[in-house]
């Protein structure tokens, strides 16, 4: 089902998601809606790759 994907690279709603990024859950949450991270929805539920969260803030650091 998931191939190519990491296994533990999705992290599935904001909880998971304020833990990685190290925020509130409601902070995570507006993020996600917002458009701020690289997140997106299975269902009613936020998702994020940690690996593309990751290149994401790369690549802002390299454009800095």
């Amino acid at each position: 089902m998931n191939e190519g994907i990491p296994e533990g690279d999705i992290l599935r709603g904001a909880k998971a998601i304020a833990a990685f990024i190290n925020t509130t859950e409601r902070r995570a949450f507006y993020k996600c809606e917002r458009g701020h991270i690289p997140a997106f929805k299975e269902g009613r539920i936020w998702c994020l790759r940690k690996s593309r969260y990751l290149r994401d803030i790369e690549a802002k650091e390299a454009a800095a």
